[in-house]
């Protein structure tokens, strides 16, 4: 399988097929001193002067923008005005069906309310509520500088 990766064949296992692994056998316990093996560089860090957690959390926050911003630049190439309007009139549009798919439920032709008029209800509440979200993240995105739309330019 990692040959797929480029890193040559996989080993090839001394088991025979069906037959379970043996664990390897552990030095008993002489009472003696315990050795640990050292912790892997790239775990933790010994700082000579370290930081606080609330001065930690302030460098994480500013890191966690700073990769954000990044991967949005990366990801959304070429945003227009255009696309957040189309966006915004998605939104208005699952809304207003949602609205009048829940004032069909009232209505004197309609009969008893199933569970499938339920789920299709539900399913429309879904679509605009995760439609409107987006728009709001992406509002968001645009104020505070994560997101630049092309053919506007920065306040």
């Amino acid at each position: 399988m990692l040959s797929m990766f480029g890193r040559g064949e996989e080993p090839k296992s001394p088991m025979k097929p069906g037959s379970a692994p043996v664990p390897a056998a552990r030095p008993a316990n002489t009472n003696g001193p315990t050795l640990r093996a050292p912790a892997p560089s790239g775990k933790a860090r010994n700082f000579e002067n370290p930081p606080s957690v609330g001065q930690y959390l302030v460098h994480l926050a500013s890191d966690i923008r700073s990769f954000t911003r990044a991967e949005i630049s990366g990801t959304v190439v070429g945003a227009t005005p255009a696309e957040v309007q189309r966006l915004a009139r998605l939104a208005a549009k699952l809304k207003s069906r949602y609205f009048a798919q829940a004032l069909d439920l009232t209505s004197t032709e309609h009969g008893p309310i199933s569970e499938a008029d339920i789920r299709y209800l539900e399913r429309s509440r879904f679509m605009y509520e995760e439609v409107e979200r987006a728009l709001d993240s992406l509002r968001h995105a645009i104020q505070i500088g994560d997101l630049a739309l092309e053919g506007l330019k920065r306040d």
